[in-house]
C-alpha cells in the first residue's frame, strides 16, 4: 500500500504520528508542497522560508537516510496531490491536523483531493516530562 504522508509544518521525523503510522502499515512517500498561496502572503516573509529551507534540507537527509527521499512539489494543494495520486498510485494520505491562520487552517485540502486520508491532531508520541 501506497501511503503519502504530507509533510506541512511539522518538518521532522522523530515523534511524528502520521509518518510512524504509515512506515508501519505501508510503502511511505513523503511530501512538501510549496504553496504558492502561503508563500506569496503578506503573512508570510523570506525568514520564514529561510527557516523552512534549511528545515526541509535536513528532513530531506534523514529520510533518505531511512530509504525514501521528500518530495516537494510547488503548486496548489489538492491539483499537487491529484498530480502525485496519477503518478505514485497513492491508497492513503497521512497528515497533520493544520493551525495557524486562514490560509494554513483550510483542512479540508486532504479531503477535496479524493484520497483517503488519516489526520492527526498534533500530540507528541512521547510522554512530555
Amino acid at each position: 500500500m501506497n501511503i503519502c504522508v504530507w509533510f506541512k509544518k511539522d518538518l521532522r521525523v522523530n515523534d511524528h504520528a502520521p509518518l510512524l503510522s504509515a512506515s508501519l502499515e505501508g510503502n511511505v512517500i513523503p511530501l512538501y508542497i510549496i504553496e504558492p498561496e502561503i508563500i506569496n502572503s503578506e503573512q508570510f516573509s523570506s525568514l520564514h522560508w529561510n527557516f523552512i529551507y534549511q528545515s526541509l534540507l535536513e528532513l530531506n537527509k534523514k529520510l533518505t537516510n531511512l530509504g525514501q527521499p521528500l518530495i516537494i512539489r510547488r503548486g496548489e494543494a489538492v491539483e499537487t496531490l491529484h498530480a502525485i495520486n496519477k503518478e505514485m498510485s497513492i491508497n492513503c494520505l497521512y497528515s497533520h491536523e493544520e493551525t495557524g491562520n486562514a490560509l494554513t487552517t483550510i483542512g479540508t485540502k486532504e479531503y477535496e483531493s479524493g484520497l483517503e486520508s488519516n489526520i492527526y491532531l498534533g500530540k507528541s508520541l512521547h510522554k512530555q516530562e
